[in-house]
């Protein structure tokens, strides 16, 4: 019952702080959704052929995977980058704000730390969903608007003009539907917002946050399983090219990431002393 209470005290407090920022959120997405709108009607490529899918994968599709050791060229993935920048900075401030006020006091009330701290890693698992739903909301808005239908799939077409590779579209003109994609995207951005609050118990929330927009930046640069990012871009799941990451994959990253933070994390804050601190970033 404790649970219950703390956890429908964070979705009022915590999602009523974040209102504009996730309004931000929702501009972005958009504005990258009527990019390709845009990409599309300058190419002449026809409207109707832009699924929920393409819309979706340019806000999240990241970029093709990159080879250092040859001579191609590293083009940084901004849009992408500032994406996950912004999913990671929303939740940050919420958690351990004010642990000597307010925060100290529903915490003093419960007095049960497991409880408080198992809400604010549900609170955030709440967060990751919003995310993912939002992204999907505007890209079957925007899919339906333009081309009257809601079809799945990420077409050659599409992929070409997001800069993707297209060399396995040579004889399959559009992939798979991305569901499990963002299934396994939606896990790790729960994952990897639990690892950043257990990180902010022993720094400050905002070096924790950059702890994860390095990790993010690394996931461009070196196509390797066990980073993140590479889960969170769909220009690189093997749901677009053969020779991508497995949602699959990302699924048991997510849960291994999420359960061992959420457990260190339990185990760091039940053995804090948290009289007379201030958790700001």
């Amino acid at each position: 019952m404790k649970l219950t209470q703390i956890l429908l005290t964070d979705i009022e407090e915590g999602f009523g702080e974040m209102k504009r920022g996730l309004c931000v959120l929702a501009v972005l997405e958009l504005v990258l959704a009527l990019v390709l709108v845009a990409l599309t009607m300058a190419s002449g490529i026809a409207k109707s052929d832009l699924s929920v899918d393409d819309v979706l994968t340019s806000i999240f599709g990241g970029m093709m995977i990159y080879d250092f050791t040859t001579n191609m060229p590293f083009n940084l993935p901004i849009a992408w980058l500032l994406m996950m920048a912004l999913v990671l900075f929303l939740p940050l401030s919420y958690p351990l704000r004010d642990l000597s006020g307010f925060g100290l006091q529903v915490l003093v009330g419960t007095k049960n730390r497991l409880a408080w701290w198992l809400s604010k890693c549900i609170w955030l698992g709440l967060y990751s969903a919003l995310v993912w739903l939002l992204a999907l909301a505007i890209s079957f808005t925007v899919s339906l608007v333009t081309s009257g239908s809601v079809d799945s799939g990420v077409s050659q077409d599409a992929a070409s003009l997001l800069s993707l590779d297209t060399w396995d579209y040579v004889s399959v003109p559009r992939s798979a539907g991305l569901a499990p994609f963002v299934i396994s995207a939606c896990m790790m951005t729960w994952a990897l917002c639990v690892a950043q609050l257990t990180l902010s118990l022993w720094i400050r929330p905002v070096l924790s946050f950059t702890v994860g927009a390095l990790t993010m930046f690394a996931s461009a640069f070196f196509f390797i399983p066990f980073l993140p990012g590479q889960y969170l871009m769909a220009g690189r799941s093997n749901l677009l090219i053969k020779s991508g990451v497995d949602p699959l994959m990302g699924l048991a990253l997510a849960a291994l990431i999420g359960a061992v933070s959420c457990a260190v994390g339990a185990i760091r804050f039940s053995h804090m002393d948290l009289v007379g601190k201030e958790y700001s970033s």
